[in-house]
């Protein structure tokens, strides 16, 4: 065999082995666990030292670190005790919405935060906040249960009919989304949702409540009138939205 031969084998036995490296659970090339490394990485920088920098004075930096700590999504998942803090008491107003951003972004393991998006969303004047902690919480689905009140207050807010620019939706609309999703299987937010569908005067809003309703599920049965007439809707969004809710409250 040839010396030329020789190397061949030699690297393609590497390649290989490389290779099945990948593949091998336990292995230092395994490459879910090479992924997940990546992904506690941002800007060249841990997961340590983007929640430490949190904490800093230097307020580009504890910017920087939001925006990196949201890109990294659930794998942040321990920054969020300290994005909750930046939300409820700094005082710029973009930290305190890029926070809340950043912890929509790690949702569902985001869940630590809940208290603080609630009273992001009961309490902050800028709408920019408000909009991304009720979207937060509606990713949050179920967990954000204990923030039901605080979500039937804000679909009440009139400041909250605004749409921030971002969103397809106002403040509202996503309260009400979050809400159903918060209280699915109870009954906590079932009249609070009617009465908001009683005063919808746009299609947007009589489409998020009854896709809201829908989301409860069976225990919204005593909204099903108002759902109903929904059928006879001059949008088409709507009415299919209140097929669908129908289908999941009443099982047709």
């Amino acid at each position: 065999m040839t010396r030329r031969r020789t190397l061949r084998l030699v690297v393609i036995l590497a390649v290989l082995l490389a290779g099945l490296g990948l593949l091998v659970p336990g292995s230092p090339a395994y490459l879910p666990s090479l992924v997940g490394q990546y992904s506690r990485y941002q800007q060249g920088h841990s997961l340590g030292y983007w929640v430490r920098a949190l904490g800093g004075t230097d307020p580009g930096v504890r910017r920087r670190a939001i925006f990196a700590l949201g890109a990294m999504g659930p794998d942040a998942a321990e920054a969020a005790p300290a994005l909750g803090t930046i939300l409820t008491g700094d005082l710029d107003a973009e930290d305190r919405h890029q926070a809340a951003l950043a912890l929509a972004k790690m949702a569902p393991a985001s869940g630590a935060a809940v208290p603080d998006l609630a009273r992001a969303l009961d309490g902050d004047e800028e709408p920019a906040v408000r909009m991304n902690a009720a979207y937060a919480l509606f990713l949050l689905g179920a967990q954000s249960r204990p923030a039901a009140p605080v979500l039937i207050a804000a679909l009440a807010r009139r400041a909250n009919r605004t749409n921030v620019g971002t969103f397809s939706c106002t403040i509202q609309e996503m309260a009400a989304l979050a809400l159903g999703r918060a209280t699915a299987g109870g009954t906590e937010g079932v009249a609070a949702l009617a009465e908001a569908l009683d005063g919808a005067r746009t299609a947007h809003k009589r489409r998020a409540v009854a896709q809201a309703l829908g989301d409860i599920g069976p225990p919204a049965r005593a909204a099903e009138p108002r759902l109903r007439a929904l059928l006879a809707d001059d949008s088409p969004e709507v009415r299919t939205a209140a097929e669908e809710a129908l289908r999941k409250v009443v099982g047709q």
